[in-house]
């Protein structure tokens, strides 16, 4: 073991703040379970070797009752009910990160575009806009009361 590499690693990881180290931990565990998973997909193939038939199609005509009632078959219907959940929830997973990236940059975006408003240095433009925005906003009340008296 290379004991240097393990000290620089060891100190790299001290110095994460917790948000690093969660997202640190979460990535070994997604690579835990991508390892588990497969591990599970080789057995499956070792199943279809065996059988002579695809693990979907297996899966099909099993809940179907059209096989009998083996351990093997019960375990492969363990097998593939557990690959194709695992599947499913890291597809969900990476639509659900699409979609966090996606609000980061619209917020990322309405940012900058609030920042170049408040940049803007034309106060007669931005008076202008705010007598304008009072007397529609007043004009457009159910009440005579005005929503920002003189």
């Amino acid at each position: 073991m290379n004991q240097k590499l393990v000290e620089s690693l060891a100190q790299v990881i001290l110095s994460l703040s917790d948000e690093e180290r969660q997202s640190l931990d979460h990535e070994l565990q997604k690579a835990s379970a991508s390892g588990q998973v497969q591990d599970l997909k080789l057995r499956l193939k070792q199943f279809e070797d065996h059988y002579q038939m695809s693990s979907e199609d297996f899966y099909q005509r099993f809940q179907a009752g059209e096989l009998e009632d083996t351990i093997d078959f019960f375990e492969w219907n363990t097998y593939y009910e557990i690959v194709t959940t695992a599947e499913s929830k890291s597809l969900n997973q990476i639509h659900l990160g699409q979609y966090s990236l996606n609000v980061q940059q619209t917020q990322s975006e309405t940012v900058s575009i609030l920042q170049s408003w408040i940049d803007d240095k034309d106060e007669a433009e931005q008076q202008e806009t705010g007598r304008y925005l009072v007397q529609v906003l007043d004009e457009d009340r159910l009440s005579d009361r005005k929503l920002f008296p003189d």
